[in-house]
């Protein structure tokens, strides 16, 4: 009870920027009874903890409840748009829990008793968000073992453009085994594809299925590549395709300028993630210094 007391007034305090003695006008109390209650040295009586109650919009029973352990770290940034918090990280606190556990089954059991991070940036286990990064994540820009995302990045992932080892791309997949519309990968399966072993419309590969297959060779070169795009440009596959794909490709892969245009792209996402993420974890770190005050 101590603890939970203690926890909501820092908190009230906080998000009201009050001081100690402007809580206390308000409670009709000291700022030395407020300060002693936020160390958790003791109680208010019954008439001011109803009060107290009022103010924090909380029932009385809630405050008198004991703080259980929680087994993770979390930071919820008070700025929101459209509801939803700016930022939000759940980060599972891993000493408690492998000190707790006494077992692989309970440990899941309690990793998956961690809430879903959930705002316009989100980190966790489990997280949604515009930008969002977990083992389990769904976002915009979704980056986790398991992805669902406008752009999805993860081992397994599913997105309009997906980038995995298992990817399902409604429109590009990227990796190693791969399902969508325009695939790249190893074994690529869709309607447009470059893959090492491809089943698709039009392809190239070196070993292929389709209708208009460029098979390249085992150690083939860019030389070899363009040879490829050149015999496809050559069929009788739509026009439409041939001026807004494959003559594209030969310039990208002719034009060293395009190639650095799309690394520092690549890059320059990558940047700005780290910096959210920095971000978070300072905010997170202030915030467990402040709660252990």
């Amino acid at each position: 009870m101590h603890e939970t007391l203690s926890k909501k007034l820092k908190e009230y305090r906080s998000r009201h920027n009050l001081t100690q003695k402007e809580l206390a006008a308000r409670l009709f109390v000291s700022d030395k009874a407020i300060s002693k209650w936020e160390r958790g040295n003791g109680l208010p009586d019954i008439e001011t903890l109803v009060r107290l109650a009022d103010l924090l919009g909380t029932p009385v029973e809630e405050l008198l409840k004991e703080k259980k352990e929680t087994y993770y770290y979390e930071y919820k940034s008070e700025r929101r748009v459209l509801r939803l918090p700016l930022m939000h990280i759940l980060i599972p606190n891993l000493f408690l829990l492998l000190n707790q556990v006494t077992s692989v089954r309970e440990f899941f059991v309690l990793m998956k008793e961690v809430p879903t991070a959930s705002g316009w940036f989100s980190l966790g286990v489990k997280s949604k968000g515009v930008i969002a990064l977990g083992i389990v994540s769904l976002g915009f820009l979704s980056i986790g073992l398991l992805s669902f995302g406008m752009l999805g990045i993860g081992t397994v992932s599913t997105g309009v453009i997906a980038i995995g080892n298992l990817c399902f791309g409604f429109l590009v997949g990227i990796g190693n085994l791969v399902v969508g519309s325009i695939v790249v990968g190893n074994l690529g399966i869709g309607w447009l594809a470059l893959a090492n072993v491809a089943i698709a419309w039009i392809g190239v590969a070196n070993y292929g299925v389709g209708s208009f297959m460029a098979v390249l060779p085992s150690n083939s070169t860019t030389e070899d590549f363009n040879q490829a795009i050149q015999q496809l440009l050559a069929s009788e596959i739509p026009d439409l395709i041939k001026t807004t794909i494959f003559e594209p490709m030969i310039h990208f892969t002719n034009s060293p300028i395009f190639v650095v245009i799309f690394v520092m792209t690549i890059l320059a996402a990558v940047f700005l993630i780290l910096c959210l993420l920095t971000i978070g974890l300072v905010r997170l770190r202030q915030s467990m210094m402040y709660e252990e005050l």
